[in-house]
């Protein structure tokens, strides 16, 4: 079980990292491509115009194959173990390689132009921020970074300029080191987004459901009534005969453990579409949507009756319990759910009057559960 947990946490990180990456998807293609379009201009003329225009090709290519990642259902729902799309990690690949290729150009090129320089330098930069999308806090910087700064370097040394390329390489090394340390704080920003996604999610249950049943508490079921047509219902209100016993015999922790058990069982009988709520202590309500035949309820009355007979073995021991249960059903479009309720209630008190472990119909002489 701890096994499965453990994978089920790893799913929910990796889902988490997708849906951040995602809200920042078209920073990479988009900024590749004005990126792309920005250095077409700067250098148009001082480079071969060939060999331009295949490099901004492959730009391109590159922005558009990280648009295409998010896309295209295949490419991405086909994702790496961090989440990503496999897709998106190539693409940042090919914008790495594709902008640190931009000094191998033209061998002749000349490099001394502080312009020229200046505007390279920042389009290394964008094309790390912008591949990324996420300001180095993720793998994908490093996709971006290492092949544009390791051929870049490369040429540069080529070219003699040797203080330079120490530079870059320098800097390639304190910025995958840096990525090491940021990577752990990103997981850990992760898993903290997992963490308070799980809580809210826990209190929005918690604020409709039984903590210990898992069945619905008063404020669900009142949910529960806002959206169903409450003129056609049926509402059965069980409560378990000498419940204490239990609690005395073989403590609270197995009353707790009859309690869902019982609750269990009241769910296996009804209809998706009907609801089963704890009242508190051992009172619960089922209500049904659409209502029942007052014959067809009597009956689903008796099959409660008869489930709830059935021992439940605890840790502590087997539990034996019966159950009383009142049922009433909607008469006429004037009865409103209050009512409807507080007549399941004075049916179930008649039950438990006439001595217990019985069906009684609102309004209708008592019926022996085990009938």
């Amino acid at each position: 079980m701890e096994h499965v947990d453990r994978n089920e946490r790893e799913q929910e990180l990796r889902d988490e990292t997708f849906r951040i990456f995602a809200v920042s998807q078209w920073v990479g293609p988009v900024g590749v491509a004005a990126l792309t379009v920005v250095t077409l201009y700067v250098f148009w003329g001082e480079i071969d115009d060939a060999r331009l225009i295949a490099w901004g090709v492959c730009a391109f290519t590159g922005a558009l194959f990280q648009a295409l990642s998010f896309l295209v259902p295949a490419l991405r729902d086909r994702r790496d173990s961090s989440g990503l799309p496999a897709a998106a990690s190539a693409a940042h690949l090919v914008t790495g390689l594709v902008f640190g290729s931009l000094l191998w150009l033209d061998p002749v090129m000349v490099l001394d132009q502080r312009l020229q320089y200046g505007v390279l330098m920042v389009a290394f930069a964008l094309a790390a921020g912008t591949g990324s999308g996420l300001s180095g806090l993720h793998d994908m910087s490093r996709r971006v970074l290492v092949p544009l700064f390791t051929m870049s370097s490369i040429a540069l040394i080529v070219r003699g300029q040797w203080f330079i390329a120490t530079a870059l390489l320098a800097f390639l090394a304190i910025t995958v080191v840096d990525a090491q340390r940021t990577g752990a704080l990103w997981r850990q920003l992760v898993a903290l987004r997992v963490d308070e996604s799980r809580r809210a999610v826990r209190q929005r249950w918690l604020a409709e459901h039984d903590e210990l049943t898992g069945v619905l508490n008063r404020a669900g079921l009142a949910s529960w009534l806002e959206r169903h047509d409450r003129r056609r219902l049926t509402a059965m209100y069980v409560d378990l005969d000498h419940f204490k016993e239990v609690n005395d015999r073989l403590g609270h922790q197995a009353g707790d453990a009859v309690l869902v058990e019982v609750a269990s069982r009241l769910g296996a009988l009804v209809r998706d579409a009907d609801a089963v709520a704890r009242l508190g202590g051992d009172e619960f309500l089922v209500v049904l949507s659409p209502a029942l035949a007052e014959d067809h309820a009597a009956a689903l009355g008796r099959s409660m009756i008869a489930e709830v007979r059935e021992s439940v073995v605890t840790e502590a021991g087997v539990a034996h319990v019966s159950a009383s249960l009142g049922i009433s059903t909607s008469r006429s479009d004037d009865q409103d759910v209050d009512s409807l309720i507080a007549a399941a209630d004075r049916a179930l008190l008649e039950a438990k009057r006439l001595g217990r472990n019985r069906v009684k119909l609102a309004g209708d002489a008592p019926l022996d559960g085990s009938g």
